[in-house]
């Protein structure tokens, strides 16, 4: 583990973070790969709260918009709440997309915003088919029969339900 790492892993730990445990990161990965986080509380904004469930909020304190797909895509499997995801890739400013099936079979497109967040209040008909997160480089990673549309609900740092971590773009495999 670099001083580095080491460094942020000892101040989260100082921090006592209220919300949820720090956890070990498998293989001493980043806890936070873009080195920039969400500060602004609970003030409402589209970068909002990277990482954590977006419907789940949402409807709990019935505040914001009413989703029906959302998530934040990640540079690495177990990075924590409030980090800055993945967009894109920030040389060519070529963007990662998040494609959507449902049971009409019409693919639908969402585009994350800078902290890595995608979400849409578009009308699906459920259960859904199929979730792609396709990569710059046209590569995809594939989901089928996605559980609900509230990605970061299972898609946890330490992964819940099956789910293997956070969601990443192919090719980031960390």
């Amino acid at each position: 583990m670099s001083a580095r790492t080491l460094a942020a892993a000892v101040a989260v730990l100082a921090a006592g973070c209220a919300s949820e445990p720090p956890a070990v990161i498998p293989g001493g990965g980043p806890l936070c790969a873009s080195g920039t986080y969400w500060t602004r509380g609970d003030h409402g904004d589209n970068f909002m709260h990277p990482g954590r469930a977006c419907i789940e909020c949402h409807t709990e304190r019935r505040r914001g918009p009413v989703f029906s797909v959302a998530g934040t895509i990640f540079n690495a499997r177990h990075e924590e709440n409030d980090c800055f995801g993945n967009a894109g890739d920030p040389v060519s400013g070529q963007k990662t997309w998040v494609e959507v099936v449902d049971q009409t079979n019409q693919p639908f497109v969402i585009e994350p915003n800078a902290s890595g967040n995608f979400y849409t209040t578009h009308t699906f008909r459920y259960p859904l088919r199929r979730v792609r997160i396709i990569s710059p480089s046209g590569h995809f990673a594939q989901m089928d029969n996605p559980p609900s549309g509230d990605c970061n609900g299972c898609h946890t740092r330490e992964g819940a339900e099956g789910a293997p971590g956070r969601v990443i773009a192919p090719n980031q495999g960390r």
